[in-house]
């Protein structure tokens, strides 16, 4: 089942927990390319995404609009630290332990 994703203002995205807004961010990059691209083109009237209230594909303004929100909002958000970055924080800090002792 393609991605529909339902349309959001600002201040319903800012309301957003990180998470939350990050899986929003997944499904709007899991929105088909376009109308003419899917499987649904030829015997299906395309959907306006202002009447549906529901994004799908990626080729519109909405989609646009919506992703670029996103990461304007996730880029103001406190980047937290992935278990890759915190391992190779205390290598370091412990090799630089190391060498004080010495």
């Amino acid at each position: 089942m393609p991605s529909r994703v339902p349309l959001r203002d600002r201040t319903s995205l800012e309301a957003m927990h990180t998470g939350s807004l990050l899986s929003h961010m997944r499904k709007l990059q899991a929105c088909e390319e376009s109308f003419s691209a899917s499987d649904r083109h030829g015997y299906e009237a395309p959907l306006d995404p202002l009447a549906t209230e529901f994004i799908e594909f990626k080729d519109c303004d909405e989609w646009r609009e919506a992703h670029l929100l996103v990461k304007d909002i996730l880029a103001q958000r406190e980047h937290l630290p992935t278990a890759e970055e915190c391992r190779i924080k205390r290598l370091a800090r412990g090799q630089s332990n190391n060498t004080r002792e010495r």
